[in-house]
């Protein structure tokens, strides 16, 4: 178990991270997420021991090890941009962790197969990286932190420089090969889709700082506040006289007795998202596929159960 107690990361004098805590249980996949300049890639620098904490610990099953050198941690890291060695087949790209170690060469040819099944890769052993697509280079990357059987697995934006397409492909298997094997993890992205995807529990930052904790759930149906509400999409944050709500996406329903006026809709495959106006108030919708063309007026209704009401 990880446990995080009032880390804070200065930089050039300025502060990254200030005063984070949370803890990670046993095969918890936690997401931590953000913007850009959040602190998120900072907090994981410092929990993995490439950069120093000014202040606070961070400690594995009761043992602090927040001074303890990086290659002691038994923490694995997986960058962005992999940092894949080009001289190396994929099997000695795999095996570096386990030669650092000093696995003889039987055992390390064993675990490079055996990781390797986990990425669905087998036979890519003596494969050139230079030769892999972007998401086969991003499977022997992960495949290179798990093979050491690191007590925790920490992931940078691993799949931010792919397509779409394929990054959400990935993100699915990824997903199935840390529950799979039950490896404790955490996350590190920007995108509120991956963390929903794949997390157990996020983790929202914002200016160094936690802005909320909880499971996907938890954070889709009880946002702390108008920031998390907004940056998670959950739907449109109104003010009215001494209170704020959101209006969450999927409140909207038609066939109701409320009318309300089309202001945009824009296509998203299985669905709508649609800006409606009602009265004087305008607001987000996801909405069964159909032809909302602008100044359409919808006969609507609200879900009062999903509008929920923010702390001031």
């Amino acid at each position: 178990m990880l446990d995080v107690k009032s880390v804070t990361v200065i930089y050039d004098g300025a502060t990254v991270v200030s005063d984070v805590s949370f803890m990670v249980g046993d095969g918890e996949l936690v997401a931590v997420l953000g913007p850009s300049g959040a602190g998120k890639s900072s907090l994981l620098r410092a929990i993995a021991g490439l950069v120093t904490s000014a202040a606070g610990t961070i400690s594995w099953m009761g043992s602090d090890v927040t001074r303890i050198p990086a290659h002691q941690r038994q923490f694995g890291l997986m960058f962005q941009d992999y940092a894949l060695f080009p001289h190396r087949s994929v099997a000695g790209n795999i095996a570096y962790g386990l030669e650092m170690r000093g696995d003889d060469e039987e055992k390390r040819r064993t675990r490079v197969c055996e990781v390797l099944g986990w990425v669905g890769m087998e036979g890519y052993e003596d494969r050139s990286i230079d030769t892999l697509s972007g998401g086969e280079q991003q499977r022997v990357a992960l495949a290179r932190a798990l093979a050491p059987s690191p007590r925790l697995l920490m992931l940078d934006e691993p799949v931010g420089s792919l397509d779409r397409a394929l990054r959400q492909r990935l993100t699915s298997e990824l997903r199935d090969v840390l529950r799979t094997h039950g490896i404790t993890a955490l996350y590190v992205t920007h995108d509120q889709g991956e963390a929903l995807e794949l997390a157990d529990r996020i983790i929202v930052m914002r200016d160094g700082k936690i802005e909320q904790m909880g499971t996907p759930r938890q954070l889709w149906e009880k946002p702390s506040g108008a920031w998390v509400a907004e940056f998670m999409n959950v739907g449109t944050v109104v003010n009215g006289e001494g209170h704020t709500a959101v209006i969450r996406r999927d409140a909207v329903s038609l066939e109701g007795t409320l009318r309300a006026e089309v202001i945009r809709s824009t296509f998203q495959g299985t669905y709508c998202s649609v800006i409606l106006r009602l009265d004087e108030l305008e607001f987000s919708a996801d909405l069964p596929l159909d032809d909302y063309e602008v100044g359409k007026q919808l006969s609507i209704a609200l879900d009062s159960d999903r509008i929920i009401e923010l702390k001031p």
